[in-house]
């Protein structure tokens, strides 16, 4: 399969990543820790690990959320309900975060498999934290006009040492709002955040 099919037009930005010797090691190290032999009774993944590249558009990512897993997190919603209570929102049913990448709001996982237990992430496989800071500089190189919400200690601090011009928000009550106040002034024009 090519990388194209799999990330979309992220291609020509970070294409090149999937063929080095790190991103080779991973994959290795993930499947090891999938193997029954290894002690790990329980390995999610997405069944799509990247599918967050297809449905986002380098060209118009306009804010970047860092989170820990790919995994569906309901609070993400229940963050937005709460920063921008003068909306008519309804997000506490949805299942995906699609209807956000299609406008650019980029839901952006620092790992994208983890250990599992009773359907709660016990271990994440930082192992993916080399390729996904890649990716961040690779972006925030490209764009510097994007806004990134974190709350993960590693990143912030190579943020602020190596793209301190770009625009970063805590992650938590009131980054929704910054995010909302970004969006606006930078690209005149608003997030639908109901879908």
């Amino acid at each position: 399969m090519s990388v194209e099919k799999v990330i979309g037009k992220w291609d020509s930005l970070i294409g090149k990543e999937f063929h080095k010797p790190y991103m080779h090691a991973i994959s290795k190290s993930v499947k090891e820790k999938k193997n029954p032999l290894f002690g790990v009774e329980h390995f999610r993944s997405n069944k799509d690990m990247f599918h967050h590249f297809k449905l986002t558009d380098p060209n118009t990512v306009k804010a970047l959320i860092i989170t820990h897993t790919a995994k569906f997190n309901p609070d993400i919603l229940f963050d937005i309900e709460h920063d921008l209570k003068g909306l008519d929102l309804s997000l506490t049913t949805q299942t995906d975060y699609n209807w956000l990448y299609n406008q650019g709001i980029m839901i952006y996982p620092m790992t994208y498999s983890w250990d599992e237990i009773d359907g709660k992430v016990n271990a994440t496989h930082k192992e993916w934290w080399k390729f996904t800071e890649k990716v961040l500089l690779d972006l925030t190189e490209y764009r510097s006009d994007i806004i990134i919400a974190c709350d993960i200690s590693p990143v912030n601090l190579m943020l602020r040492e190596l793209r301190y011009g770009i625009k970063r928000t805590d992650r938590g009550y009131g980054s929704w709002r910054d995010i909302d106040e970004w969006c606006k002034s930078k690209f005149k024009k608003e997030i639908i955040w109901s879908p």
